[in-house]
């Protein structure tokens, strides 16, 4: 799951196993999740899907600035559109902050 490390210790002749997790920063986090080219071995489209991934968040992320800079400059919407920023950014925070410390 995306937030946390897991290593399994498996013993059969006891019959038991031992699972220790720990939790991940924000960026390795959001690396997974928008990166996550280590998922599936030997796949021959996982090089394509870490390009792709690249590719699309740069591009939402120039659509969303230059959505809101062009909507900012329409004096009537300054403040709609500062609102709109702030309210999709403290969603975001809060998205990385529910990933991190709950997972």
């Amino acid at each position: 799951r995306p937030g946390r490390k897991y290593w399994i210790q498996l013993d059969r002749a006891a019959g038991k196993a031992q699972i220790e997790s720990e939790n991940q920063s924000v960026f390795e986090i959001l690396r997974f999740l928008h990166g996550s080219t280590e998922g599936v071995p030997n796949s021959r489209y996982m090089t394509a899907w870490g390009l792709y991934t690249e590719v699309t968040t740069w591009f939402v992320l120039f659509a969303v600035g230059s959505g809101v800079v062009l909507w900012a400059q329409r004096a009537r919407n300054r403040r709609l559109a500062l609102g709109i920023l702030i309210g999709c950014t403290v969603i975001s925070l809060a998205f990385m902050g529910y990933l991190y410390f709950i997972g």
